[in-house]
């Protein structure tokens, strides 16, 4: 474990630039020495935070896969908070600790390591092309323009995706992945800050602002925007049949999350919420004091980001315009509305042929049935950029959840879950490369 204690110990924040550029050569470094031909990618936007890519064919294959990662990180939560160091890896209990270790890198180098064991024991492989981001955490910004402009480099039958959680009882096998529009709402009632004795004739921005909230989705998660789930598909029987399989624990989930309540009922409309769902998160607010005492002020303005997570067949382009229909629709016109981010759904169908050779790949590595789930809890991810060009995308998470504290105070990942990734990605390009 000492080359991925090696990369924990270099910072690679792409929000602030932050070692990002040398650990790219570092990664570009390991992955030439599993034995993947490397190029790396500093124009068109990359020249901060380099992209990536590697190949590896050992024999003729009829079947080429992608395997996507990221090398950047967010940056870390705060390091007062932490009770071992952000970047110098401890191992204890069975984990190792370290910023970004859960997201990404540990991901990552189960892809290095499962390359370097395909070389070294001469297995058979399916063609293998690999693509590790420098500006994930920024959602990528340039990827789509680099995908447009490098169609037959990468060029593949299947994207696999590495990233995320899988579930607490094993591998996760997910179809697609949300979308996502993200947008901040900002609320000016005045130039100043005012006296708040003059809230009675100056209106309240925050005040303001919650009307505007409580007016796009109520206390259930519902979206109350006209026509917001319009596109969304039902639910078909196979997908049904797929999360009432999934082990539900109820007990286990609300002491894994951390929190006394669910807004779930039982199982499947748990599994139903997180992975087939869209929904509208607040993610951050902003407005008046927050010190410690009283202070009796009017403040001027007030903001809010919210993260609308949507399923496929909807589209960001078409949920930005119905909210701001919605907007005007009921008089909140004063209210700035800015999109921040954008990127679309992917997924692909259950009968696809590649669904079930992942599956009998992931059944060898593990020994076990993987959970089947038609999305990704999360969103966001460069599958709707490779599915523009024509390659479906299937994600498959190895990091058991709730337990790692992804993006938090002491982030971790179980040394089982890096060795069985590694074995997991080198079984499901063996099994892909098979003559069929």
């Amino acid at each position: 474990m000492k080359e991925l204690s090696d990369l924990v110990r270099q910072p690679s924040i792409s929000a602030t630039g932050e070692g990002v550029k040398d650990c790219a050569i570092l990664v570009n470094g390991m992955m030439e020495s599993a034995g993947l031909r490397t190029q790396v990618f500093t124009d068109g936007g990359y020249s901060e935070n380099p992209l990536l890519f590697g190949e590896y064919s050992r024999d003729a294959s009829p079947a080429t896969v992608c395997l996507y990662a990221h090398y950047d990180i967010v940056p870390p939560a705060d390091p007062d908070l932490w009770n071992l160091p952000l970047y110098d890896p401890v191992i204890q209990g069975g984990r190792m600790y370290g910023a970004g270790i859960a997201d990404d890198k540990a991901q990552l180098f189960t892809v290095i390591k499962a390359i370097e064991a395909l070389e070294k024991t001469g297995v058979k492989s399916a063609n293998v092309k690999v693509l590790f981001d420098g500006e994930e955490e920024q959602y990528s910004p340039h990827f789509a323009d680099f995908v447009l402009e490098h169609k037959e480099l990468l060029k593949a039958d299947l994207l696999l995706g590495v990233d995320g959680e899988a579930h607490e009882t094993g591998p996760v096998i997910a179809l697609g992945m949300k979308g996502t529009l993200f947008v901040r709402l900002e609320v000016n009632t005045s130039e100043k800050d005012l006296l708040d004795g003059y809230s009675p004739v100056v209106p309240n921005a925050i005040w303001r602002l919650n009307q505007v909230l409580s007016s796009i989705a109520d206390g259930t998660g519902k979206v109350l925007i006209d026509g917001f789930y319009d596109s969304v598909e039902p639910i078909t029987a196979e997908e049904a049949s797929w999360l009432r399989k999934i082990p539900f624990n109820r007990e286990g989930v609300l002491s894994g999350l951390k929190t006394k309540r669910l807004l779930a009922d039982d199982g499947l409309d748990y599994y139903r919420r997180l992975y087939m769902s869209p929904t509208c998160a607040i993610t951050g607010i902003a407005g008046g004091y927050g010190g410690a005492g009283v202070k009796n002020v009017l403040p001027q303005k007030a903001s809010a980001s919210i993260d609308f997570q949507i399923m496929a067949n909807q589209t960001c382009d078409d949920i930005e315009q119905k909210l701001h229909r919605h907007m005007h629709k009921h008089g909140f016109d004063d209210v700035e509305t800015t999109t921040l981010q954008k990127r679309g759904p992917h997924r692909i169908p259950t009968d696809h042929p590649y669904v079930n050779l992942v599956r009998e790949g992931t059944m060898r590595a593990y020994g076990k049935e993987p959970v089947m789930t038609p999305c990704y809890r999360g969103a966001g991810g460069v599958g709707y950029e490779f599915l523009s060009i024509g390659i479906p995308g299937i994600w498959l998470p190895t990091l058991r959840p709730m337990e790692n504290n992804m993006q938090g105070t002491d982030e971790n990942v179980r040394i089982q879950d890096v060795l069985d990734g590694i074995v997991a990605k080198a079984v499901i390009c063996n099994h892909l490369g098979r003559d069929r």
